[in-house]
């Protein structure tokens, strides 16, 4: 990356991050679709969440677990490869598919993205459409939409005919009515967003999180974290510094750099410079190697 590129957010969210980077298999992210729902539907064919495995009646064996917790593209399209060696527009059968997260969803769709130099960047916050009464831990991608000239939301899983089927057969159904490839800001809830509305008294923690039985400050905390460091193309989904939701934070310093990086990342654009020198210089919110190497997931 030149300084150029740091200076230009477009050039630099339209480059590869160590987490995107497709390293062997970059040929593999070469002649895919280039509008957004045949790459959607492309990255459904070769992954499906692990939690929605069940709607197609497979039962998987632990080990398979463990795809969720791939951390770099290159590892994923090497499980997807060793899965099936067809070329990637091709649908596998469900059972051939990469059991994976959100995040494996919208850094697959990242990395399509900038490949064809499209600026892309991973988001992480809340959904507000798989359950209407709660925010889940969520990540999408957002994109830069040339057409509209603004950047955009976009939600991999979502418009998934074969998954849609399934579930109207079994009598269940997403609820969401709006576009999958323009997800409004009041739906998927943007990290900082959220956090800004915990903090006026706005938002009850209690249903913010992974689940209602893990739930509160801490997940509001970890997900304003994890977006600052994906807006500085670190894409990981581990827990570290200020974003530990097993450590409480108690100093009013803390608070200020959390209230201060929830402005900033929701003004992405505007803010670009001070959200790289932000997290530069600040130990707290910076991801080690060794987590970027083994990100963890846990998200919706």
């Amino acid at each position: 990356m030149n300084a150029e590129n740091i200076m230009n957010p477009f050039a630099y969210y339209a480059s590869h991050s160590a987490i995107t980077h497709p390293q062997a298999y970059a040929s593999w992210l070469t002649n895919l679709p280039a509008d957004l729902p045949s790459l959607c539907h492309l990255i459904q064919g070769i992954a499906l969440h692990a939690g929605n495995a069940h709607w197609y009646g497979l039962s998987l064996p632990p080990e398979r677990q463990l795809e969720s917790q791939l951390p770099t593209v290159a590892d994923l399209l090497a499980c997807i490869t060793a899965l099936d060696a067809r070329p990637l527009h091709v649908a596998r059968p469900p059972e051939k598919r990469l059991q994976g997260s959100c995040r494996t969803s919208a850094l697959l769709l990242g990395a399509c993205l900038r490949a064809q130099g499209t600026p892309a960047r991973l988001r992480f916050g809340f959904s507000h459409y798989f359950v209407d009464w709660f925010y889940g831990d969520h990540v999408v991608c957002e994109y830069w939409n040339a057409a509209t000239q603004r950047w955009a939301l976009a939600d991999p899983e979502l418009d998934d005919p074969e998954l849609a089927q399934l579930m109207q057969a079994q009598g269940q159904t997403w609820a969401f009515a709006f576009d999958p490839y323009d997800v409004p800001t009041d739906q998927f809830i943007l990290a900082g967003d959220a956090w800004q509305r915990y903090r006026q008294n706005q938002l009850d923690p209690a249903v913010v999180g992974f689940d209602p039985e893990r739930s509160g400050e801490g997940y509001l905390r970890r997900q304003l974290v994890r977006d600052l460091a994906a807006l500085n193309k670190h894409e990981v989904e581990a827990e570290w510094g200020l974003g530990r939701t097993d450590q409480a934070v108690t100093q009013p310093e803390e608070f200020d750099r959390l209230d201060q990086i929830a402005q900033l990342t929701q003004q992405a654009q505007a803010s670009f410079p001070a959200i790289l020198e932000l997290y530069a210089t600040t130990s707290a919110v910076q991801v080690s190697p060794h987590l970027e190497a083994s990100s963890a997931s846990d998200s919706t």
